[in-house]
């Protein structure tokens, strides 16, 4: 099937997106589309997404993390923004739109972030997955429905290896 890449915290390997669809192109992978400051249309869905990063409010948050927690939330706003043309040029209006986030949206103790959960309200995601917790991390994540948006933990370990339908 296809597969879509979304960018997470250990992958150093992960360079410019030039050189990732050189890469996939060059060995043969034509099932990979990779996700940074785009889109997809799968079927009745659009995904978007990014990695994110740690929230401010969270214990630790300090100068550099809020440098690229800034560069996180602009290449959110830049995914959702080619999803919003992306139905445009496909005159289609999705069933769900889905946002996929490696680090959660909400602070450790459960706190919606403004900047990430303010612009999947303003977007109009119906849907967030995220991963990035395990072990004690996973104490207290959110899953559930807040705002109008429905949250699923998606953590390899969490859902015991078995894929999530979404």
């Amino acid at each position: 099937g296809n597969k879509l890449l979304f960018k997470g915290n250990h992958d150093y390997w992960w360079e410019s997106m030039t050189k990732m669809k050189a890469f996939a192109v060059d060995n043969g992978y034509h099932t990979f589309t990779f996700v940074q400051n785009n889109a997809i249309l799968c079927e009745d869905s659009l995904i978007c997404g990014t990695r994110g990063w740690s929230l401010p409010g969270d214990g630790g948050f300090g100068h550099d993390d809020e440098k690229i927690y800034n560069r996180e939330v602009l290449r959110l706003e830049l995914s959702l923004k080619d999803g919003e043309a992306l139905v445009g040029i496909k005159g289609l209006e999705p069933k769900k739109r889905i946002c996929v986030l490696h680090y959660p949206p909400f602070t450790k103790s459960g706190v919606p972030d403004e900047g990430i959960t303010g612009l999947m309200k303003a977007y109009g995601v119906t849907h967030c997955v995220y991963g990035h917790l395990h072990g004690l991390g996973l104490t207290g994540a959110f899953e559930g429905e807040h705002e109008g948006i429905s949250y699923r933990l998606v953590s390899g370990d969490y859902l015991g290896f078995v894929p999530a339908k979404i």
